[in-house]
């Protein structure tokens, strides 16, 4: 017998994809040019995921909406990952935790430094 998922199940996915692209698209989330030219890009506190709805324009001469998009898909899968971990510890395990996360982004946001950063120039 092979594995087959019900409609149930097929109707919550749908729903749980429905629900993410609502998140990524929310406005409230938008990233802003600050006064020293950096970009920051605000994260959804209830969701911890950050959106992918607009494209800082400003950004176009540094990196492709495709790039962008890769790395906001990168740091949203690891807020994913880390935001199951978190809520089914203890709080004697959440600093264990945090220090982990710390180290993971930081491998992430050096990776993705060299992957798409670097070979801008």
């Amino acid at each position: 017998m092979g594995c087959t998922q019900s409609k149930k199940q097929l109707i919550n996915i749908k729903r749980q994809e429905e629900k993410e692209e609502h998140i990524y698209n929310n406005d409230d989330y938008n990233p802003q040019q600050l006064l020293n030219g950096d970009t920051f890009i605000p994260i959804n506190i209830s969701t911890g995921l950050y959106s992918l709805n607009k494209y800082p324009k400003w950004l176009i001469n540094d990196i492709s909406p495709r790039q962008y998009k890769e790395i906001i898909y990168k740091l949203n899968n690891l807020n994913k990952k880390y935001h199951l971990i978190w809520n089914n510890n203890n709080n004697d395990s959440k600093l264990k935790i945090r220090r982990k996360f710390k180290k993971d982004l930081n491998k992430l946001l050096s990776l993705l430094n060299i992957e798409i950063m670097e070979p801008l120039g």
